[in-house]
């Protein structure tokens, strides 16, 4: 049986639809996203060493701190590799794009607060354990769990000035694409809810 005209119209439409680009990646705003898939990465790699090595040493209330970060870096990780995929694969649907845009606004949201709250509580965390007299005589290589303790906090304070960063270059960007698309058409909703927070931002640049 020979497939039908529709059948080839509708693979081709598919092709379109899905098709790898590395420009995405290459560009600022890929690069940045790859970091931030990285910094979520060793976060969430170090935090669990530490959050292994401490688990019969810990109440339940320090317990739920390191468990909230892990959760928290392997969230952001999973979506963000989530948008880069979709973002390589569908250069060519406008639509999908914009909701790409606007979850991604969403995780940068969530990111630069979670990822800053969960770095200061695990800094209280990693100095309880670093002035420990155990981190001075390395019991139980403590002095190791410490350490990535330390580092998790430090990769988490960087991951959340890389998703801030994130946030401002993408309602930039969309701020120069509705410029130019102004006059062509009425804005929808998903542009005009990027639209607010690119007034937010001018305003509180404007008290600076």
């Amino acid at each position: 049986m020979v497939p039908s005209r529709k059948f080839y119209e509708v693979e081709q439409r598919s092709r379109k639809i899905f098709t790898w680009n590395m420009e995405y990646i290459k560009s600022k705003m890929g690069i940045l996203k790859i970091i931030e898939i990285i910094f979520t990465c060793v976060a969430f790699s170090c935090i669990t060493v530490s959050k292994n090595g401490f688990e019969d040493d810990f109440l339940e209330e320090h317990k739920t701190r390191y468990k909230s970060m892990q959760i928290l870096n392997i969230f952001g990780f999973l979506v963000a590799i989530f948008i880069v995929v979709s973002v390589s694969c569908t250069q060519s649907n406008q639509d999908f794009l914009l909701l790409l845009k606007i979850l991604n606004m969403f995780l940068c949201i969530i990111m630069v607060f979670g990822c800053f709250i969960s770095a200061i509580v695990m800094s209280k965390e990693a100095t309880h354990e670093y002035d420990s007299v155990l981190y001075k005589t390395n019991h139980g290589k403590w002095r190791w769990y410490t350490n990535n303790t330390i580092a998790a906090v430090v990769v988490d304070f960087l991951a959340a000035a890389a998703f801030f960063i994130d946030g401002i270059m993408q309602i930039r960007e969309h701020a120069r694409e509705a410029q130019a698309t102004a006059r062509r058409r009425p804005r929808t909703i998903g542009e005009k809810f990027l639209d607010f927070f690119d007034q937010k931002i001018r305003t509180v640049e404007s008290w600076v």
